[in-house]
């Protein structure tokens, strides 16, 4: 019987030992990551396709007429996330510029993207929100970035919309792409708004997600037996 109470004791204080949140600070590099582009002597056309006509292995945001032709760029990125003992609690895209060519600034949005494990070019509309020929409704991700603001690294904060969508991609892949807000309101360029940024090809300048995590830590007690 009073081995008995011992073992009981024991469990009852290991159930009981205080539990604190520790935050933990991690990278992860982008994957798959580009654009897909579309172009027509229409702007309607170009923006309302489907299929992109070509795809890059850098990054461009944003719309441009030139030569007659309207062209219509949206970038793509995914990151394998792993799966941790605990929530993550902040998350910010770092992405370096590499050109600004937006003689009219523009608001970027972030949004859910469906495609992989490869970037196609028929991958033009694999976001979520994408209508057939209306005015896009996007759920952001993350805080509205501006051109206006392209600096060498840029950083974009992920919001609530966008944690929830990063915790439920654990031990998976985050699917995200950028998009133009002219674009999305399916507003005609009548000058050069884009903008351009590294990718993963390129060596330490690829776009990468710094998370902040929260773990639970269940603290030791000493436990002092008399007999």
């Amino acid at each position: 019987m009073r081995n008995f109470v011992q073992y009981l004791n024991i469990a009852l204080l290991l159930f009981l030992l205080p539990v604190s949140l520790r935050a933990d600070t991690s990278t992860v590099v982008a994957i798959q990551d580009g654009y897909v582009q579309s172009a027509n002597a229409t702007y309607a056309t170009a923006r309302d396709a489907t299929t992109g006509t070509s795809i890059a292995d850098h990054i461009r945001v944003g719309q441009i007429p030139f030569e007659g032709t309207y062209y219509d760029f949206r970038a793509y990125l995914a990151f394998p996330i792993e799966d941790i003992a605990g929530t993550y609690t902040a998350a910010v895209l770092s992405i370096k510029g590499l050109q600004d060519a937006s003689t009219q600034d523009f608001d970027v949005h972030m949004v859910a993207a469906q495609y992989g494990p490869t970037l196609y070019a028929d991958d033009f509309a694999s976001f979520t929100g994408h209508t057939a020929s209306t005015a896009y409704t996007l759920t952001d991700l993350a805080e509205t970035w501006n051109s206006e603001s392209i600096v060498a690294w840029n950083s974009i904060t992920l919001n609530a919309a966008g944690l929830s969508l990063l915790n439920a991609a654990q031990g998976d892949t985050l699917w995200i792409a950028l998009i133009s807000a002219n674009d999305a309101a399916k507003t005609a360029p009548t000058d050069s708004e884009y903008v351009r940024f590294y990718n993963s090809s390129t060596a330490d300048s690829e776009p990468y997600l710094t998370l902040t995590s929260s773990n639970a830590i269940q603290h030791k007690r000493h436990i002092i037996w008399s007999f």
